[in-house]
């Protein structure tokens, strides 16, 4: 019988976890749509718990090793080493300068991308470096390798059915409709980042199998990939790919100082070649064949609309930026806290109005502006490093295709970040990059299983007995802080639950659910703003909108006391406290009239040119019953929104500017309504409703302006088309009841009561009407 091996185990279990991270961290999402954030935010704790279990794993196998004999571990930091915890120091520094310090260490809730992320990043890469190093287990870069592109295959396929029009998922945002697949990274340009990393690993496996059948299958893998690639349409992915492959190749002969057409080289030359020529004919046929591609082809060099221009005002507002804090930069995922201060107008014609960029869409931009220049001056260093041993691997032919491979993807990818910025998917495997790189030149060292006697070993003298005991009690202290920690990790997923519940129960109105939901959210006690603000923000909203007294008073006191854990100096934060305090401001409480303005007047110092910040101050002037400063925020608003004619414009952000119109136009609609402007307001309503037919609901308020003129035919005829609109209201039948019987015409008024019943039969207000009405109207009867 075969003696039990508890380091055997150990390894295994340590495998099966890094096994997992590299083969689910791309796939993971939340499928069924259960959770507020589909993406990014499932990644990072799938991650951060995979992590987690590594570490205990490898902290358990130490602790039995030291329990056996010295491991040969050198205690001093190998220089390359230096240059990393230098990195990891500069980036807590800028932590610590951080104008917002929680988004800096937690992460923005959106990205994910703060330091304690790239702690689990740097631990990854430092877990499966240290294991091979510490204990020698035989390493398989061929499961990495494989499991790797077997994942990006799902990906892949995934991918391409989107684009035939098969996907499973109701998408917010689908392939079919705007021609780009996503797969499971939610972003199109995030999914080519990803299968640059991968690309050039399925071709290693393609040129490194034998057998002709394994061969075909990895190049099947390899062209699902490049197809979905190319359906991503990122530019800034082609060019990654073509750039990023041209690049290393360079590397690898001046490295080898061997001739390409070399017999031994000829041949997988003239492979690469001919699928170089594939995917060139390829992009070739569908410039010409493919509308949709051809204007992405083109719009690359159009400064003046599309992408490109929106990308160049947000590197120019980076560079101003930037300059502020050249050092040690703003902090970790605090970009938009400080880019949202250079929105312009004409951002609104690129992209959605009110909508403000987080990243400067180019990687050395964005350290520049997270961690200054001391940490882009670090990361090039490592990166630096991690080129040189990827050279020194060549050289002395340690896995030279493996390495070529990885060095090809680590460069494709850090091109295409030129135009777009990093996600968890991509770092996980980045970093996981690195790690290889480093095992495979310690290769040589990892073979010799005899210990150095020239550095120092870690030694444990005493008893055996005593030794299992301690091990024992370390064990079990450093597994319930792991736990804990994973603990801490879930609840997150579940208050994400919780927040896409909310999010439903306010769609349904259903008001006392959402207190219910965000009584079970607040007592997972997690550590983001974001739910705060979005609760409160959503919440502040609906409150002047709620039917019951007892409704209202529970929002109040929810929101009283939410907004004391409201505490970040950024703009979301100001300008969720000014909404909020406007709905908590009345006569009563004219108080927060006075915190809703010095909030939101701060919001607006942090962003002079966001449109929404103007509107919020009108809406908190109109309900002070200041009309004018209302009148004068509203039009302000207004001539922060991008002409709608501009020809630049697309049908999707014209709709958005319309949209942002109605808003005005209907507040001011309701300004001008108040100070008795009646026409005034009719021609406001008017405005709004052409830039939103669908809001029924103008219907009455332009009836009411009608009303209050004593046109009560032209307020009859809108209360009519209310009624063709939602037949199922019994408002629009009661308002048509009162108005006939405004006018005499006792039948038609009566004939309106009664659909008004029919829909509302136990309507009190529609009872005690019914009673005056017979009443008074007794000839009816």
């Amino acid at each position: 019988m075969k003696k039990f091996n508890l380091i055997n185990v150990l390894d295994l279990l340590f495998e099966f976890s890094y096994l997992a991270i590299i083969f689910f961290t791309p796939l993971f999402c939340a499928f069924l749509r259960e959770n507020n954030s589909v993406f990014e935010l499932n990644k990072i704790i799938l991650f951060k718990i995979l992590t987690l279990l590594l570490l205990l794993i490898f902290s358990v196998k130490i602790i039995y090793l030291l329990t056996q004999k010295p491991i040969g571990v050198r205690l001093a930091i190998p220089k390359k080493f230096i240059v990393l915890l230098l990195f990891l120091i500069t980036l807590a520094v800028s932590t610590y300068f951080a104008q917002d310090r929680f988004a800096a260490f937690y992460g923005s809730y959106f990205r994910q991308q703060g330091l304690i992320s790239y702690f689990f990043y740097i631990l990854f890469f430092c877990l499966l470096w240290l294991n091979v190093r510490i204990s020698k287990p035989r390493f398989n870069y061929n499961k990495i390798i494989i499991t790797a592109v077997l994942a990006s295959l799902l990906a892949s396929i995934y991918g391409l059915a989107q684009k035939a029009g098969w996907d499973f998922i109701d998408w917010t945002e689908p392939a079919w409709l705007t021609g780009r697949v996503t797969s499971t990274l939610g972003q199109p340009n995030f999914l080519a980042s990803y299968l640059l990393l991968v690309i050039p690993l399925a071709g290693y496996l393609f040129f490194k199998a034998k057998k002709l059948l394994i061969k075909f299958f990895w190049f099947l893998v390899l062209a699902s990939q490049l197809l979905c690639l190319f359906f991503t349409y990122s530019r800034g992915g082609l060019f990654g790919l073509v750039a990023g492959l041209t690049i290393t190749a360079l590397i690898y002969f001046l490295t080898t100082k061997q001739r390409i057409f070399k017999k031994s080289n000829f041949k997988r030359f003239a492979i690469a070649f001919l699928l170089l020529i594939i995917f060139t004919s390829l992009c070739f046929v569908s410039y010409y064949k493919i509308n949709f591609f051809k204007e992405r082809i083109r719009s690359s060099l159009d400064f003046q609309s599309g992408s490109v221009a929106i990308r160049t005002k947000f590197w120019k507002a980076s560079l101003s930026v930037i300059k502020e804090k050249l050092l040690f930069g703003h902090g970790l995922d605090n970009q938009g806290n400080v880019l949202i201060k250079y929105y312009q107008k004409d951002w609104g014609i690129y992209g959605n109005v009110n909508d403000y960029t987080d990243r400067a869409h180019n990687l050395i931009l964005d350290i520049l502006l997270t961690i200054g220049a001391i940490g882009l001056i670090f990361y090039l260093l490592w990166l630096f490093i991690i080129l040189k041993l990827s050279i020194k691997n060549i050289r002395e032919n340690k896995s030279t295709a493996l390495t070529v491979a990885l060095l090809a993807g680590i460069v494709c990818y850090l091109l295409s970040l030129m135009f777009s910025f990093e996600i968890t998917t991509t770092a996980v495997y980045l970093w996981l990059f690195f790690a290889l790189i480093m095992i495979i030149n310690d290769q040589a060292a990892v073979a010799d299983d005899s210990p150095d006697k020239t550095k120092p070993l870690i030694v444990v003298r005493s008893r055996d007995s005593f030794k299992m005991f301690l091990a024992i009690i370390l064990i079990i202290i450093i597994a319930g802080l792991i736990f804990r920690q994973i603990n801490k990790n879930i609840k997150y997923l579940i208050a994400d639950y919780y927040c896409q519940q909310i999010k439903q129960a306010f769609k349904n109105k259903e008001y006392f659910e959402t207190y219910t939901l965000y009584g079970y959210l607040k007592e997972l006690e997690v550590k983001t703003d974001y739910y705060d603000l979005r609760y409160g923000s959503v919440l502040a909203d609906n409150l002047d909108g709620f039917n019951t007294i007892t409704l209202t008073r529970i929002g109040q006191k929810i929101l009283e006391k939410l907004v004391k854990n409201l505490k970040s100096d950024n703009f979301e934060t100001f300008f969720a406290l000014g909404k909020i305090y406007t709905a908590l401001g009345n006569n009563k409480n004219k108080q927060y009239f006075a915190l809703a303005e010095t909030n939101l007047k701060q919001a607006l110092k942090n962003s002079p040119e966001l449109p929404k910040t103007y509107r919020a101050l009108a809406n908190l002037y109109f309900k002070k019953n200041d009309y004018q400063p209302a009148i004068n925020y509203f039009n302000q608003a207004l001539d922060k929104l991008p002409a709608i004619d501009n020809p630049y414009l697309n049908a999707q952000h014209s709709q958005v500017i319309k949209y942002e119109q109605y808003y005005i136009f209907q507040g001011l609609g309701d300004v001008y309504f108040a100070k008795q402007e009646y026409e005034q307001a009719e021609k406001f309503y008017q405005m709004a409703h052409f830039n939103n037919s669908y809001d029924i609901v103008l219907y009455k308020k332009i009836a009411d302006t009608y009303y209050k003129r004593d046109k009560l035919d032209k307020a009859i005829f809108y209360n009519q088309r209310g009624l063709i609109l939602n037949p199922s209201d019994y408002n629009w039948s009661l308002a048509l009841s009162s108005l006939y019987r405004e006018k005499k015409d006792l039948v038609k008024a009566k004939r309106y009561l009664d659909q008004a019943l029919k829909l509302a039969p136990e309507n009190q207000e529609l009872k005690k009407y019914e009673q005056d009405f017979n009443k008074n109207n007794k000839i009816l009867k």
